[in-house]
């Protein structure tokens, strides 16, 4: 958004050739990167929702790593690509890929609604299979506690020899758990 929100800041150059490249190509390396960082936000969440065993410290520097590393290569890759065709320039309003040409609109497709419709897909999906999984953790968690808690009752009540002990046992609160997950759900929206 930084880069999107420089870029701005020129207004709407397009009597400048140079400047409105500028713009352009700031255009569309801003909306790429803020595509593909929120796309490698949601599959961290699923690398570390999905595993086993929590991530080590190793795990997560080595996904950031390849992250940059292919997130900054397909922005530099996406954005040298218009240049071969000149399809930066005015695009109404300020300086984007042109539509004036079969190239400039191809370009916009290729390099700009594709990868977002298809991000947006993986995201629903990787959000779905998310949510589904702290829902079921959520329902074993409680049928384990209300478990647990029904056979500490019962030998608390056999041990007191009274029925009415169980009576005195303090229940666990586990509105916490429940808020956080419907904290959760809305995420994707926001």
């Amino acid at each position: 958004d930084l880069v999107t929100s420089v870029g701005n800041f020129f207004g709407n150059p397009e009597n400048i050739d140079g400047l409105c490249i500028f713009q352009g190509i700031l255009a569309e390396a801003g909306a790429l990167t803020s595509i593909l960082w929120v796309t490698a936000i949601s599959l961290s969440i699923w690398l570390v929702i999905s595993r086993e065993t929590p991530p080590t410290q190793e795990d997560t520097m080595r996904w950031l790593k390849y992250m940059h590393i292919i997130i900054w290569s397909i922005i530099a890759f996406c954005t040298i690509l218009p240049l071969t065709t000149n399809s930066y320039g005015p695009a109404g309003g300020w300086c984007w890929l042109k539509g004036g040409k079969v190239a400039d609109n191809v370009w916009r497709f290729v390099l700009f609604y594709i990868p977002l419709w298809i991000c947006v897909i993986f995201m629903s999906f990787v959000y779905c299979r998310v949510w589904s999984k702290l829902s079921a953790t959520a329902n074993n968690s409680k049928q384990s506690e209300a478990f647990l808690e029904n056979e500490d009752e019962e030998s608390m009540s056999e041990a007191a020899g009274d029925r009415r002990a169980s009576e005195d046992i303090p229940r666990k609160d586990n509105s916490s758990k429940s808020t956080t997950l419907q904290r959760m759900k809305y995420y994707p929206m926001i």
